[in-house]
């Protein structure tokens, strides 16, 4: 009868996991957005936008870390 029980509490503490919103998806989106905008105004759009998702994915991951850290 406890193995059920436990079975219910990491179910729900792994769809908390599941379900929560990562960061690095928003480091890359709004990364790759501000890169564009920077490569379209030095002419470069391919390398703005490559740099931006990279400074937007290591950006996202600090957040991550951060969050993890906290629970």
């Amino acid at each position: 009868m406890m193995k059920n029980s436990n079975d219910n509490k990491s179910r729900k503490e792994n769809d908390e996991k599941q379900s929560s919103n990562s960061y690095i998806s928003y480091g890359i989106s709004f990364g790759l957005l501000f890169g564009v905008v920077v490569g379209l105004l030095l002419d470069r759009l391919a390398i703005g936008a490559g740099i931006g998702m990279c400074v937007g994915i290591v950006i996202g991951a600090i957040m991550d870390g951060n969050r993890e850290k906290k629970k």
